[in-house]
């Protein structure tokens, strides 16, 4: 939701399609005789779709009273060795479960000789508790409820399908968070975790997002978007102007909104673009427009554009991906100012991620106070997000008790048989562990030099990147040893 808590929500998104983006520079022709996996992408059949009767509550004393609700999943025994394969779980997270991604375990599964297997998180998609999503209805989407969702699944699973072999968990953004704190919590189900850019360090207000994307952009993509901000703080004060300038980047006018609103879905467009790898085509929009870099924002952000020059290869893909998720987090957002209610929101469909924000994580991305290296306006910090979570959601979210509760025990190396993987330039990887030197006792850690959001759980591809290529045989290495324990 572009200038709200859930700012490009942390989920990973699809990579452009190699065969018509085109490679990146570091590309690797990437073959049977390299990986011994055959021609890649490796191939994985239609999986087999199904759903499985969840408890609406998980009480941490006594039992469920509340009754059960219809969750979905997949699983594809393509690959498995045998009857006790080890099984690959794909944790989905904050958006509509889509059983192609098992697609992107291909690899591993084959590498393995493993089943994957997915399951919908509760309140996402069609695995819904209530046939409302009033405020007392949201009650029960939180980590802990998730978490029991995998742990109550996976126990039936492993009786009523073909999946009784030992289990490891997979996940990217949230879900990847997701996958950590299951080992965390469930070591008896689950024998190890794959968290791509997972973060883990939960956190109420952060201006590392902030920085991170300035560093993506460098000095002089930043200092021209600053003076395109400046721009539009100008425009803000005449009516017709911001009018004029809502219409072209959104689509349409929102005349109820605050400067702060409207300056933070601007500085979605580049915190898009670097969380989705697309931050050189932004740049080179914006300085063929230096002398008007209000224009360049235009320009990239518009559908129509074609700001290649000065650009890696593929580059225009990856601003499409960026493009269609700050259009819908922009939209969303500006469609929640205009929300008449006597306190709260009534009705959360489509906000679910903004109720989880506001009630356990928080993650909010203030701006960074060193005003250098900094694509978000000094109003957007700690204050204007509580004060959204406050109108809309009618509290704040208490993250330092979720994080002594999941991240603590990590950090402090009570958990092991956690690889945890991050881009360099993914805002993200603020709040994971992302250097090789430092990681948790018992756990490992796998930097991608320049790699962006979760890229690294893409399928394997001949357009792969030596860092992409590099997490997967990290993981692979890892996941043989914790199963032969």
């Amino acid at each position: 939701m572009g200038g709200s808590v859930a700012l490009l929500a942390v989920a990973c998104a699809s990579a452009p399609d190699p065969s018509t983006a085109g490679a990146t520079d570091d590309a690797l022709d990437v073959s049977a005789t390299s990986l011994g996996l055959g021609p890649l992408p490796v191939p994985l059949a239609a999986p087999i779709a199904g759903t499985f009767q969840q408890q609406i509550d998980h009480p941490t004393t006594g039992t469920s009273t509340l009754g059960t609700f219809a969750q979905r999943y997949w699983y594809s025994t393509e690959y498995a060795s045998g009857p006790d394969a080890p099984v690959l779980l794909y944790i989905e997270g904050e958006a509509e479960a889509d059983p192609t991604d098992l697609a992107d375990l291909a690899d591993s599964a084959k590498t393995l000789g493993a089943s994957i297997v997915a399951l919908e998180h509760r309140y996402y998609g069609q695995s819904n508790p209530f046939a409302t999503k009033t405020l007392a209805d949201m009650k029960y989407l939180s980590i802990h409820e998730a978490l029991e969702d995998l742990a109550t699944f996976e126990t039936w699973a492993k009786t009523n399908l073909p999946l009784s072999g030992k289990w490891v968990a997979v996940g990217g953004s949230y879900a990847g968070t997701l996958s950590a704190f299951y080992r965390e919590t469930h070591p008896e189900l689950v024998v190890g975790a794959w968290a791509s850019s997972a973060p883990v360090d939960i956190t109420k207000a952060f201006w590392g997002y902030d920085k991170i994307v300035a560093t993506a952009l460098g000095p002089s993509c930043t200092k021209l978007f600053q003076t395109a901000l400046a721009d539009a703080t100008t425009i803000y004060a005449d009516p017709a102007q911001r009018s004029a300038l809502n219409v072209t980047l959104f689509g349409q006018d929102y005349p109820g909104e605050s400067l702060a609103d409207f300056l933070n879905s601007i500085s979605d467009i580049p915190e898009g673009d670097a969380q989705y790898g697309s931050q050189q085509y932004f740049c080179a929009c914006i300085d063929a427009n230096a002398s008007n870099p209000l224009q360049g924002v235009i320009e990239a952000y518009s559908p129509t554009s074609n700001c290649e020059a000065g650009a890696d290869a593929g580059s225009d893909a990856g601003a499409s991906i960026a493009r269609s998720a700050v259009t819908s987090h922009s939209t969303q957002h500006h469609a929640l100012q205009q929300v008449v209610h006597p306190a709260v929101l009534d009705d959360f469909t489509g906000y679910e991620w903004y109720y989880q924000t506001c009630t356990e994580v928080g993650f909010y991305p203030i701006y960074n106070p060193d005003r250098a290296v900094s694509v978000e306006s000094s109003l957007i910090d700690s204050a204007y997000y509580d004060a959204e979570c406050t109108e809309y959601v009618g509290q704040t979210p208490d993250a330092a008790a979720a994080n002594a509760t999941y991240f603590a025990p990590i950090k402090a190396g009570k958990v092991s048989n956690i690889l945890f993987v991050s881009g360099t330039l993914d805002p993200w990887s603020q709040l994971t562990f992302d250097h090789p030197s430092a990681p948790p006792p018992g756990c490992a850690t796998f930097a991608i030099e320049d790699g962006s959001h979760c890229e690294d759980l893409d399928a394997l591809s001949k357009y792969s990147t030596s860092g992409d290529i590099g997490a997967h045989k990290k993981f692979w290495s890892l996941a043989k040893t914790w199963l032969a324990d």
